[in-house]
């Protein structure tokens, strides 16, 4: 994850990485327990590591942050939240190619196939 923040350039904006213990179906089973350690790890986040909020990851926490904004001294974000609402708006507001301005393909020869296929 590191490496990752690293590649896009953001190294120094990020304080820390933490997981919780929790398979996705644990946390699905028991969320009293994920909310618990959740809380813990968000608030050590920012006593200890300086994060100025939380980004909670994987599918298994969606809608945490909003059952647990109250009880955490940063805000938290939801990734699935993020990731939905960037992909509206991207599809909505980037330009989608019009398909018949394209340049078709070059022909390109072919062999043995059968006349459905031209």
């Amino acid at each position: 994850m590191e490496k990752q923040v690293e590649n896009f350039g953001l190294a120094n904006r990020l304080a820390s990485v933490r997981t919780v213990s929790m398979t996705g179906a644990e946390i699905v089973n028991n969320p009293d327990k994920a909310y618990e350690m959740i809380v813990k790890l968000s608030d050590t986040c920012a006593q200890k590591d300086g994060a100025s909020c939380v980004i909670l990851g994987g599918a298994a926490l969606a809608g945490f942050p909003a059952i647990l904004h109250e009880r955490v001294s940063v805000p938290l974000i939801d990734n699935l939240a993020v990731t939905i609402s960037t992909a509206l708006t991207l599809a909505k507001y980037v330009p989608q190619p019009n398909r018949n301005q394209q340049t078709p393909s070059p022909k390109m020869g072919s062999q043995n196939l059968s006349p459905e296929l031209f």
